[in-house]
């Protein structure tokens, strides 16, 4: 069975995996709204990236394993999300 959940954003009814965990806006509006805010706010992402890029870069420096860890997983969370997506799409496409 596979479980759905209505997007409060576009209304779109979608598959549970593509919401962020946990939210009420499927993932294509939360990124939809963060290009658009983006394009909008340019010298603000600037401002901000100049100001916490040091910090950030200092922290992953000091915490190498951590961030090795933290990357590895994220990557791995990626590709199964992927291989989902993949599978999802192949059993729309297929006819019965």
């Amino acid at each position: 069975m596979i479980v759905t959940k209505t997007c409060s954003k576009c209304g779109n009814c979608k598959i549970i995996e593509e919401f962020k965990i946990p939210g009420r806006i499927c993932k294509y509006c939360v990124n939809k709204n963060l290009r658009e805010w983006r394009a909008v706010n340019k010298d603000k992402q600037r401002i901000y990236y100049k100001r916490y890029q040091p910090r950030i870069k200092k922290w992953r420096k000091e915490n190498k394993e951590y961030t090795k860890i933290n990357n590895k997983k994220y990557y791995e969370r990626k590709k199964k999300e992927e291989q989902v997506a993949y599978i999802l799409m192949n059993l729309k496409n297929y006819n019965y």
